[in-house]
């Protein structure tokens, strides 16, 4: 009888194992009430710092993507900043695995709110046809020690060149995760549970969305799609993401596209004009009206529109990526200057624009990490690696940059063993002012070479 009544027990408790998860790690309070969002590669919370231990691009690899053994590298990683950090021999001698997903890739996303992590991850479903497709991205969220893994969504198509994930604040003063798979729009409610699936718009062609931390008062997406019937012509709508009403916009032509958006200021092109880019400050108004009477720059080939300067009455205006990869310069508040601010990657190397702070504009090589200044273009060098450094993914937060690079040489005064090589690339993190070195924040194992 009592060997019956074990085995019973045995079995309720596993059971409730596997109902209400096990915490992976400690619990810690997070005493924000606002959103925390510091980039989409890190999250900071108190002193932990949530991130992908590794990072591995899914690229073009649809079904033949290492998920098993990716998984072994990129899972979802914390570290305690007071704990320590790791040096190019051995890791930091505290991480915490918080859940075995696959989340540092290209389409990487994290934040933190409330007691809830959120994060993108590679999609493990499986077609009808029984085959992987990694290169859908799935969403999920945790509670900060890793229980309760919960999957909110998981896009039925993804183009990585168009798509856009973003968490914000809707009219109703309540935050959305926003989801933009490159053809449909969708946004869930967040807060102490997930709501259902909110469809905003379908077949999408062009979208005005504002980022995480900008400052907008025009709560809405603007978007175009193809006049029905038409492949040629488009029409323009909003959408207020957390009330799901639309209402159509007006343009002065038929093939309006939207190029980028940062906060209430909107870049687009126009019918004939499109060899153009034109500009709009947004506003609450019952129709926006897009006529092109403001022309912000003579080629429409933009990307990663940013704000600089700002609060300059001499300076301020935006930098961005040009046609040739450049970084160009448009004032916006004197006289109108359009100015190189640094060539393409012919010239310098150069591979991703990563974010903008004050007058500074960070870049990044396969090599380092740098920043210029768009006032009169001094350069500094904030870090440079000897191994190859993971170009575009990239966090901001405390005055520490947040990146990923193949591990260093190991320093033979201090190890003379020889190791098997490692291509994976790590989690570091470098002070902004670059006057310090890099720290590792990731857990690795150097494998030593058999003789």
């Amino acid at each position: 009888m009592k060997k019956n009544l074990f085995k019973m027990f045995s079995f309720v408790f596993v059971f409730a194992l596997l109902v209400t998860g096990c915490a992976t790690v400690s619990d810690i309070k997070n005493s924000e009430t606002d959103l925390i969002f510091n980039g989409g590669n890190v999250v900071k919370v108190g002193d932990y710092v949530y991130f992908a231990n590794g990072y591995t691009a899914v690229g073009d690899k649809n079904k033949d993507f290492d998920y098993d053994g990716n998984v072994k590298i990129s899972y979802m990683n914390r570290v305690n900043l007071n704990g320590g950090f790791g040096t190019p021999n051995e890791s930091p001698k505290v991480t915490e695995k918080v859940n075995s997903r696959v989340v540092g890739f290209e389409s990487e996303y994290m934040f933190v709110l409330g007691d809830y992590i959120y994060f993108s991850t590679v999609n493990t479903h499986k077609n009808k046809q029984v085959e992987n497709e990694y290169k859908l991205v799935s969403y999920f969220r945790s509670r900060l020690n890793g229980d309760g893994l919960t999957e909110i969504y998981t896009t039925p198509t993804y183009d990585s060149s168009k798509a856009m994930t973003r968490v914000l604040k809707g009219s109703d003063d309540k935050y959305y995760l926003v989801i933009f798979d490159g053809t449909n729009l969708n946004s869930f409610s967040l807060g102490g549970s997930v709501g259902k699936r909110q469809e905003l718009a379908k077949n999408v062609t062009s979208i005005a969305m504002p980022k995480e931390k900008d400052n907008y008062e025009y709560k809405k997406i603007l978007y175009t799609v193809n006049k029905e019937n038409s492949d040629s012509e488009t029409e323009v709508y909003s959408v207020d993401y957390a009330t799901t009403k639309k209402e159509k916009a007006t343009s002065i032509s038929t093939s309006t596209k939207f190029i980028d958006r940062q906060g209430d200021f909107v870049l687009y092109t126009n019918g004939e004009a499109a060899a153009q880019a034109y500009y709009k400050y947004l506003d609450n108004e019952i129709s926006i009206v897009l006529d092109g009477s403001d022309a912000f720059y003579r080629l429409p080939e933009i990307t990663n529109l940013n704000k600089v300067c700002e609060g300059d009455a001499d300076k301020e205006g935006y930098v961005f990526l040009g046609k040739s990869g450049s970084i160009m310069y448009k004032n916006m508040v004197r006289t109108g200057e359009q100015a190189t601010i640094l060539l393409d990657k012919s010239e310098t190397d150069f591979s991703s624009m990563l974010f903008v702070e004050g007058d500074w504009v960070y870049y990044s090589t396969t090599k380092g990490i740098y920043r210029i200044s768009a006032r009169d273009k001094t350069k500094q060098t904030i870090v440079e690696m000897k191994n190859e450094i993971q170009p575009n993914s990239c966090s901001y937060v405390d005055n520490y940059i947040y990146y990923y690079a193949k591990l260093e040489p190991v320093d033979s005064e201090v190890d003379d063993k020889e190791y098997e090589e490692d291509n994976n690339f790590y989690a570091y993190r470098v002070d902004v002012t670059g006057q310090g070195n890099y720290q590792i924040l990731s857990n690795f194992k150097r494998v030593e070479k058999k003789a």
